[in-house]
């Protein structure tokens, strides 16, 4: 992390209840990664590729969320079906909650969380990863949409809660 930090300048863009993205988040693009990321980012992609036949994206964003942040069900802008979830953070110690979750789009709410069928993700430890369907459609040309639920305090001081992570597989 500390080598992401030092060798990026970030230019953030912070979540808003305002532009319906979320709340107490924010994410920057990673314009220069550590090679052990760019070598893991690459391997991922090779894997998509020639398991699912698809092509990912290899922009990498830096995402941060302190209390109370959440990020609202949607789709990103993006031609690549699938990304991927990389926690920096340490689950219970340095936040509860956080969970990142994909609507089943078949299900009668689909975008939105409330009364939606939802596949959580909860994670267990620093270092999880997640592959998810965040741009995809299912058979019925219906799409897919991801969130994560609110952040709440870990076992930390309230102020030193937060949940950090990289996303990957980016477009």
């Amino acid at each position: 992390l500390s080598e992401v930090e030092e060798s990026n300048q970030f230019n953030w863009t912070f979540l808003r209840p305002t532009t319906g993205n979320g709340k107490h988040g924010a994410y920057a693009t990673i314009t220069t990664m550590p090679e052990s990321l760019r070598n893991f980012q690459d391997d991922l992609r090779k894997t998509l590729k020639d398991k699912l036949g698809v092509d990912s994206g290899d922009k990498t964003i830096f995402l941060k969320y302190g209390i109370g942040g959440v990020n609202w069900a949607h789709q990103d802008q993006s031609s690549c079906p699938y990304q991927a979830f990389l926690l920096l953070s340490r689950p219970n110690i340095d936040f509860q909650g956080g969970n990142l979750y994909v609507s089943d789009p078949s299900s009668p709410n689909e975008g939105k969380t409330e009364g939606a069928v939802c596949h959580e993700v909860a994670f267990q430890s620093s270092g999880d990863l997640v592959v998810f369907a965040a741009n995809d459609v299912n058979s019925h040309n219906q799409p897919y949409y991801h969130g994560m639920t609110e952040v709440l305090p870990g076992k930390n001081d309230v102020a030193d809660s937060h949940r950090l992570a990289i996303g990957l597989l980016q477009t």
